[in-house]
C-alpha cells in the first residue's frame, strides 16, 4: 500500500490520482487534520508520500499533526522506504534529517526552470527527463538538505530543488502533481496572479508530460523495492 499525507484541503492530490490509478498500485489518502489520523506508519507501507500546504515546517503549534507527520518520515527514512515529499513534504524530511527549513527564503510563483545536477542526471527519478525543464512552484518557504543527501536538482531564485538520502527517499521543492485547476485555486488566494496562470498554460503540455514521468519514476522506485530490487516497471 502507498500512504500519502494530504496536509492542507487546498492541496489535495492533483494529477498524482490518476498517474497512481494507472499503475494498478493500491493507495490510501490520509487527511492530516482528521481526528483519526494515525500516529504511526502502517505496516503495510511500501511507500510514502508527503503533499505540500500552506503552514510551515515549524508550524506543529498550530497544527500538531505535523509531529505526526515527522514521525512517518523519519520511519520512511530509517527504513529506507520510498518516500517523496512535495514542497512542504520536502521541507520536513530536510528538517527531520537535519537539514534546514527556511521561513520566507527564496519562494517562487509559476513557472520554475530547473536544472538537473550532475547527480540528477544519474538518479533513477529522473530517468527520461531533461537536463532542464520547466517545473512549477508555489512557495514561500524552502529547505536546505543535510549534509549527507545527494543534490539532484537547483533553480536560480531557489539553489535546491530536490534531493536525495539513502537509495529511495527523495525531497523536492516544486510541484509535480498541479492541475490547472489547483493552480488557479493557489492564484485565487493570493490576489488572481493572472500572469502566473498564463504562464502556467504556455507551459503545461510540456510540464505535464515531464511531471507524469517523474511521478511514474517514484512509483517505479517504489514496486522496485518491494520486489526486492526486481522490476520490469516502465513508464507507459
Amino acid at each position: 500500500m502507498i500512504h500519502i499525507i494530504q496536509n492542507d484541503p487546498m492541496v489535495p492530490l492533483g494529477r498524482i490520482k490518476g498517474i497512481i490509478e494507472e499503475t494498478d498500485l493500491d493507495f490510501y489518502l490520509w487527511q492530516a487534520w482528521e481526528e483519526d489520523f494515525p500516529e504511526e506508519m502502517p505496516e503495510d507501507a511500501v511507500a510514502l508520500l508527503v503533499l505540500g500546504g500552506i503552514m510551515g515546517a515549524d508550524d506543529d503549534g498550530k497544527f500538531p499533526y505535523i509531529k505526526t507527520v515527522c514521525r512517518w518520515i523519519k520511519k520512511a527514512v530509517e527504513e529506507d522506504i520510498p518516500f517523496l515529499g512535495i514542497c512542504l513534504g520536502g521541507q520536513l524530511l530536510a528538517k527531520v534529517c537535519g537539514g534546514e527549513f527556511k521561513k520566507d527564503l527564496y519562494g517562487e510563483k509559476g513557472c520554475v526552470p530547473v536544472d538537473l545536477t550532475s547527480e540528477g542526471l544519474k538518479d533513477r527519478i529522473f530517468d527520461e527527463i531533461p537536463s532542464s525543464w520547466p517545473a512549477f512552484g508555489w512557495h514561500a518557504d524552502s529547505f536546505i538538505p543535510p549534509l549527507n543527501s545527494k543534490v539532484l536538482a537547483v533553480s536560480t531564485k531557489c539553489t535546491f530543488q530536490a534531493f536525495k538520502l539513502g537509495q529511495n527517499v527523495y525531497g523536492v521543492q516544486f510541484h509535480p502533481e498541479v492541475t490547472p485547476f489547483i493552480a488557479a485555486d493557489w492564484a485565487a488566494l493570493s490576489g488572481g496572479e493572472p500572469e502566473k496562470l498564463e504562464e502556467f498554460r504556455v507551459f503545461y503540455s510540456e510540464y505535464k508530460n515531464i511531471s507524469r514521468q517523474f511521478l511514474f519514476n517514484f512509483f517505479r522506485i517504489a514496486i522496485c523495492k518491494n520486489n526486492g530490487g526486481l522490476c520490469d516497471f516502465r513508464c507507459g
